[in-house]
């Protein structure tokens, strides 16, 4: 791993990934290293449920722009579930996962709409 020095510590790059993580070194209580750990293993535990959330709306989204409309509703009962149980767990605002839903229904609406007017 390579490490960078920073003003509040090293700055090490993940060893499974390009993300860089900032290792703070000014932490000398137990309690503080543990915090430490657990916001860590916390936020990338939040980044893979969020890759997950995108990924599933980007299914919904490529389905609609090709006109499947059951592929776009087998998407997006699989993704609705997974948006309210982030925003229950707090990784993303209750209005987030609620527009992102609203928005995926209305691009579904009008293009069942549009099918059957056609």
């Amino acid at each position: 791993m390579r490490t960078a020095g920073c003003a509040m510590g090293k700055v090490k790059k993940s060893p499974v990934g390009s993300t860089y993580y900032l290792l703070q070194t000014m932490a000398n209580h137990k309690s503080a290293i543990k915090k430490m750990r657990q916001d860590e293993v916390r936020r990338r535990r939040n980044a893979s449920y969020k890759t997950r959330m995108k990924n599933l709306v980007k299914k919904v989204e490529m389905a609609i722009a090709q006109k499947d409309i059951e592929g776009a509703k087998a998407a997006l009962q699989k993704a609705i579930p997974i948006l309210d149980k982030l925003a229950a767990k707090g990784i993303i605002h209750l209005n987030k996962a609620s527009r992102k839903k609203s928005r995926l229904m209305h691009k579904l609406n009008a293009l069942i709409a549009s099918q059957t007017s056609a």
